[in-house]
């Protein structure tokens, strides 16, 4: 512990699953993406919880404008003081169809909160996830943050949801060519397919399974030029999140 300095005693836990895995194990693999692409301007990162993706985001593109996405008050309380309130805070949920306010779940581990009907509860139950209490949070779609926020692109784009990832894409696919790398979650098998179909024309996609609940989810425009590099006489090409691949001539 250390990075996210700010929290309640009742999101320790929470804050401290998200800072091993995405601070000091780096599960998006930002140092990667910094390396090979230094200069992103435009962030936007759904589901901010507790604020570690976005503090990770501002600790590597300090200069970029970042959007913090997160409908839990308590939590988008502690994502302003641990970036210290130099974000733009979209206190809302996102999703995929024009519903102006959802149902927002706080559950008892602040990890898995949710909007009602989108959660694996035959997934998560069985792992200790329980409901809590149920809050109305005002919702908006991807493009219209995006839009509100004058954002002509998304050089980064982060989404962890709990269950609506999918949807969110799909929405957005038509503008997905604005999207240049790609950082996210699946939750339950079968959101992979939908997640693979809203990135698949636009994107290279590698799909990780952190266990049999849920993964991460990596792409990138495949329009980006990867760094090449040579390995016992084979050329590889490396693109940051996805693995290598060998340059055929």
């Amino acid at each position: 512990m250390g990075y996210l300095k700010h929290f309640s005693p009742e999101l320790e836990e929470c804050v401290v699953g998200h800072e091993e895995a995405v601070i000091v194990q780096d599960e998006y693999k930002i140092q990667e993406l910094f390396d090979a692409d230094p200069n992103i301007e435009y962030i936007v990162d759904i589901g901010a919880n507790v604020g570690a993706a976005s503090y990770q985001f501002q600790r590597y593109f300090p200069n970029a404008k970042i959007l913090s996405c997160e409908p839990d008050p308590e939590c988008m309380k502690y994502v302003k003081l641990n970036t210290d309130n130099k974000l733009i805070y979209v206190e809302g949920a996102i999703t995929g169809d024009n519903r102006r306010e959802v149902t927002f779940n706080i559950c008892k581990w602040r990890g898995n909160n949710h909007i009602e009907g989108n959660f694996r509860w035959d997934l998560f139950e069985p792992m200790g996830s329980k409901l809590d209490h149920e809050i109305t949070v005002p919702a908006s779609t991807l493009k219209e943050i995006m839009d509100r926020h004058n954002f002509p692109r998304i050089d980064l784009l982060k989404v962890d949801t709990e269950g609506m990832e999918g949807q969110i894409l799909t929405a957005f696919k038509p503008y997905m060519h604005l999207v240049k790398h790609f950082r996210g979650e699946w939750h339950g098998d079968l959101e992979i397919p939908i997640i693979k179909d809203a990135l698949k024309d636009t994107h290279d996609i590698f799909i990780s399974r952190v266990n049999t609940t849920h993964g991460d989810v990596f792409a990138c425009r495949k329009d980006y030029v990867g760094v090449e590099e040579v390995i016992n006489g084979n050329t590889f090409v490396k693109t940051p999140g996805l693995p290598d691949k060998i340059k055929t001539i």
